[in-house]
């Protein structure tokens, strides 16, 4: 008879309800989706006062926007008359405001309420008091994040005071969004972070990310990726590259010229990392460039996984940087990863599945997302 499952380092994931009910996924909302900061982009994607985008995530639409002074607001995309979304497109610039294509209520870029027609301030109701629903906005090092929770929450600053080192180092606030991409998945956000947080499958996957990332490196690392203080240096939780190269592509030579933040010739090869969690996204940085991916649950069986791509923002396409070697080994490997995920969700709805061991020194980060994601929940 097997014992293998009596072991210390297996353990088994959660049953297939986990990954296919909407009851669950609204009791993720409560207890994990709202719970920390989540990531939505950079500040180069907002140039102007107006500039805004709609955000999704776990079943809601969010209003980022641009305001004076540097300031960001975020708006629930719910008009407070009578519900209707305010904002059909996902990008836009609305200096003047928001206005409900239903009744023209109009809205300023903080959610204040400005003008309902026909229905004068305190005449049936006080303005104030019908304002946009709004959620927590702030910036670090020109990343902008939300947070979902409607009271207090802990500083953006404190929350990511463990990766004020990568951003000395690479200094993101200086750097420009240049290509980003929205992988559809049809698959639980849990499949998509569990993919995400092994490379058990890499080298039998990823031949364009094994020619340059040292997988066995990742694959152990992985293992201080996932806890609340899990920062493995003063640069994060890196994917760390292949001794010799100089940056992540396909050939490992550099994208362009203009390193990032503090970076010289002299530090090719160093990589840096920043790992969201529970809310999941990572962002990995080089000399040259750095990409972030953001996992957005949508619905139970439904995630967006949005991969972004920033150089320095005086780089030049064409002449400092090709766009097609910049986006090359992510797009890839993306692709890939999309597959796999769809293929694994696939199967779990199968009436016959049942959860297979994890192996905790082979897939260290899965064990440890499997982990916190029970504490959250319970």
């Amino acid at each position: 008879m097997s014992v293998a499952l009596q072991r210390d380092d297996l353990f088994l994931l959660k049953p297939r309800e986990f990954y296919l009910s909407e009851e669950i996924f609204g009791r993720e909302y409560e207890r994990i989706f709202s719970t920390d900061w989540i990531y939505v982009g950079h500040v180069s994607q907002f140039p102007v006062k107006g500039s805004f985008l709609k955000f999704r995530y776990a079943g809601e639409e969010i209003i980022c926007v641009r305001g004076d002074d540097e300031q960001f607001y975020a708006n629930l995309n719910v008009c407070r008359h009578r519900g209707a979304r305010l904002c059909s497109t996902d990008t836009g610039n609305a200096r003047g405001g928001f206005v409900c294509p239903y009744h023209q209520w109009h809205f300023n870029l903080d959610g204040s309420l400005k003008n309902a027609p026909q229905m004068k301030d305190g005449e049936y109701f006080d303005y104030k008091d019908f304002g946009l629903r709004t959620v927590h906005a702030d910036v670090w090092n020109g990343m902008l994040f939300i947070h979902l929770a409607e009271g207090p929450v802990e500083p953006l600053d404190q929350r990511m005071k463990i990766y004020d080192g990568v951003g000395a180092k690479f200094d993101p606030a200086a750097t420009k969004l240049v290509h980003e991409e929205t992988f559809h998945i049809a698959a639980n956000w849990k499949v998509v972070v569990e993919n995400g947080v092994e490379c058990y499958h890499c080298r039998g996957t990823h031949r364009a990310l094994s020619s340059v990332i040292d997988v066995a490196a990742l694959q152990a690392d992985m293992g201080e990726w996932m806890g609340d203080d899990a920062v493995a240096s003063d640069l994060g939780v890196p994917q760390r590259l292949k001794p010799g190269l100089p940056t992540c592509s396909t050939d490992g030579s550099l994208i362009t010229e203009k390193l990032l933040g503090t970076c010289t010739a002299e530090d090719h090869g160093i990589a840096g990392g920043i790992n969201m969690v529970p809310n999941p996204a990572y962002i990995a940085f080089y000399v040259d460039h750095y990409w972030a991916i953001s996992i957005r649950p949508i619905s139970a069986q439904t995630t967006e996984l949005v991969y972004s791509w920033f150089v320095r923002k005086d780089a030049v396409e064409g002449e400092d940087y090709d766009l097609a070697k910049l986006v090359a080994v992510g797009h890839i490997t993306q692709t890939e990863d999309a597959a796999l995920c769809e293929m694994t969700q696939s199967g779990i709805r199968s009436r016959h599945y049942l959860p297979g061991p994890i192996a905790a020194k082979v897939e260290p980060g899965i064990r440890d997302f499997a982990q916190n994601y029970a504490k959250l929940m319970e």
